[in-house]
């Protein structure tokens, strides 16, 4: 096995993926992990309205934000 097919130990390579403005925080990190963004795509993919997903979305964004 070569070093180029395993993944970086790194973990500025391992966070590559993620590219946002702004630091880290508890928040972005419980939007994450609640897939409030993924959910709302999944939402508007099965049937519901595009809107609708959005909003609901951004409730759920406004209730860890405030």
């Amino acid at each position: 096995m070569t070093r180029s097919c395993c993944p970086s130990r790194h973990p500025s390579h391992r966070a590559a993926g993620r590219l946002w403005a702004g630091p880290p925080s508890q928040a972005a990190a419980e939007v994450r992990t609640k897939y409030i963004i993924v959910d709302m795509y999944a939402k508007a993919v099965q049937g519901m309205p595009a809107e609708e997903s959005v909003k609901a979305a951004h409730a759920e964004l406004m209730k860890i934000y405030g």
